[in-house]
């Protein structure tokens, strides 16, 4: 009985398979790099927050929110509530003034000095 010829060998077919294989992992095992330290790298993205391209300040934000660190709005509410902190104050003096007022007013001496001229 006739063996039927093999185009190729089996053993150059397993050593270019073993090649193969060796340098898929090897080149994934040189294609990884360590990732980059915590602190180091929120501090580029902090850098890059005060970059002059949009897309960079963009990627960089987001890149930040993944980590958990969201950041505010120029327009947020604690920048507009820290705003109107003045006025709430003048608000509240003006209505302890006008309180005042009300009650001295209607004081019997207040009226006794001050008599009603209608």
């Amino acid at each position: 009985m006739e063996r039927p010829t093999q185009l190729f060998p089996l053993r150059v077919v397993r050593a270019v398979v073993a090649s193969v294989v060796l340098v898929t992992v090897a080149g994934g095992l040189l294609a990884e790099e360590e990732p980059e330290p915590l602190p180091a790298r929120i501090d580029r993205l902090i850098q890059e927050l005060g970059d002059e391209k949009y897309s960079v300040r963009e990627r960089a934000q987001k890149e930040l929110a993944e980590l958990g660190y969201e950041l505010l709005d120029p327009d947020s509410s604690r920048r507009r509530a820290r705003a109107a902190l003045p006025l709430a104050w003048y608000r509240a003096r003006m209505g302890a003034w006008n309180a005042a007022a009300y009650v001295a007013q209607r004081s019997p001496l207040w009226r006794r000095r001050h008599p009603r001229l209608i």
